[in-house]
């Protein structure tokens, strides 16, 4: 499983050790530093840090692990979440700021309850336990991505409200 982003308490890395500690033995934590690339977690044999992985790097992390673990406290959009859903991952997320509309609860991923350990520690080992539902969520993920987030719908929209917008201050 991996966690991406900085390791600062509004990024939910507090709640990183709990939740491995009620994981099942299987599991394990890989870890990004994040774009400041500072800090490191407890010492632990199922915590692996992999330090700040470039940009252009960090498709083949994604691919390298199953679920996306990101237990954030409060998200603009959530890049990480979107990344590793395009990547085809299953994730599970705090239901907090843009994420539930992001991720599909039950669909792509689970919401969990704000630093409710145990719900994630149980979402994560029910995902950790079942390869099939893993590859679902993670290929509805990939779709919905794919449909919902490229360029060209991005252009679209942006074309489409400044035309709008033209049109009322013209009228």
């Amino acid at each position: 499983m991996l966690f991406s982003g900085n390791l600062s308490s509004r990024k939910g890395a507090q709640w990183l050790l709990p939740i491995l500690n009620k994981l099942n033995s299987n599991v394990t934590i890989l870890y990004t530093s994040g774009l400041r690339g500072e800090g490191e977690l407890a010492n632990h044999p199922r915590l692996v840090n992999v330090g700040r992985v470039p940009y252009k790097d960090m498709p083949e992390l994604y691919q390298s692990a199953d679920i996306l673990l990101f237990p954030t406290v409060r998200e603009g959009f959530g890049l990480a979440a979107a990344e590793a859903m395009a990547c085809g991952l299953p994730v599970v997320a705090t239901n907090c700021s843009a994420l539930p509309e992001l991720i599909d609860n039950g669909k792509g991923g689970f919401l969990c309850e704000l630093g409710n350990v145990d719900e994630f520690a149980s979402r994560v080992n029910l995902l950790a336990d079942n390869e099939t539902l893993r590859k679902e969520m993670g290929g509805y993920n990939r779709v919905k991505i794919e449909e919902r987030f490229t360029l060209n719908r991005m252009i679209a929209e942006y074309q489409g409200l400044f035309e709008k917008m033209l049109s009322d201050f013209t009228a």
